[in-house]
C-alpha cells in the first residue's frame, strides 16, 4: 500500500500507468492548492491518496481506521479502461482519503 500526501510524492508511482498517475496527480494538486504543499498530511487538514495494490492492502486500511466493508463513498471514478477505481471517502468536514484500487478488487459496496 502506497500513501501519497502531496505532489512531491508522485515519485513513488513513476512506474504506474499514465491514467493512474494523472488521476492521483489531480487529487494531490487540489489538496496542495487548498491545504498547502508543506502540510503534515496525517495531522493537518486536507487528506491524502492511498494506492491499494492487492487484497492484503485492503485489509491494511483498517489500520488507518477505514472499514471498506461499511464505508460509504462520496464518489467513485473508474480510471482507464476499468483498470482502477478512485474512491473518495470523506472522513470529516476537512479531511478525506482517495483510495485507488485495481477495479477487480474494489469492494462491491464502493461500486454499487
Amino acid at each position: 500500500m502506497l500513501e501519497l500526501g502531496t505532489v512531491k510524492d508522485m515519485v513513488k508511482i513513476e512506474n504506474h500507468s499514465l491514467p493512474l498517475k494523472e488521476s492521483v496527480q489531480a487529487v494531490l494538486e487540489i489538496l496542495d492548492s487548498n491545504y498547502g504543499e508543506n502540510r503534515d498530511v496525517k495531522r493537518d487538514l486536507g487528506g491524502y491518496v492511498v494506492i491499494v495494490e492487492d487484497e492484503q492492502d485492503l485489509e491494511e486500511l483498517n489500520n488507518i481506521h477505514i472499514d471498506v466493508n461499511t464505508a460509504i463513498p462520496e464518489f467513485v471514478d473508474v480510471i482507464g479502461n476499468n483498470e482502477y477505481t478512485n474512491t473518495l471517502l470523506i472522513l470529516s468536514s476537512d479531511y478525506a482519503v482517495s483510495i485507488i484500487a485495481p477495479y477487480n478488487i474494489t469492494p462491491t459496496n464502493f461500486i454499487e
